[in-house]
C-alpha cells in the first residue's frame, strides 16, 4: 500500500502485479488480500474481487507497464463538439467587419 485516505487506498505497482500473478495461479482475491495483511473489515468483503477485476483488465491490455505508468484520462478524447466551428468563425468575422479570407494576427 502506498497511500490511504478516508475514501481510497493506493496500492503499489508491485503488489498489483503480484496479486494478478497469484490469481492466475489459482488463489482467490480474498486469499491474496488476507495473506498480504489487509483488513477486510475495513476494506469491505467485495473490494478484493473488484480490485482484482480492474487489475486483471489493466494487465491484459497493457502488461506490467500498465501498473507502472499513470493512465487516467489517456483513453478519453473529450466531449465531441456539437458546433460547426468554421461557420461560427465566419459569422464572428462578419460581425467584426473583417472581410472574408483576411486574417489579422
Amino acid at each position: 500500500m502506498v497511500q490511504a485516505s478516508d475514501r481510497s487506498i493506493t496500492n503499489t505497482a508491485s503488489f498489483k502485479l503480484k496479486a494478478v500473478q497469484e490469481y492466475n495461479v489459482g488463489k482467490t482475491p480474498t486469499q491474496i488480500f488476507i495473506e498480504n495483511r489487509f483488513d477486510l473489515d475495513v476494506l469491505g468483503k467485495d473490494q478484493p474481487k473488484r480490485s482484482l477485476q480492474r487489475w486483471r483488465k489493466t494487465f491484459k491490455q497493457f502488461g506490467e507497464v500498465g501498473f507502472q505508468s499513470e493512465r487516467r484520462g489517456k483513453a478519453s478524447t473529450g466531449r465531441p463538439t456539437t458546433k460547426n466551428l468554421s461557420a461560427d468563425l465566419g459569422r464572428s468575422k462578419k460581425r467584426e467587419g473583417i472581410p472574408n479570407g483576411i486574417c489579422y494576427l
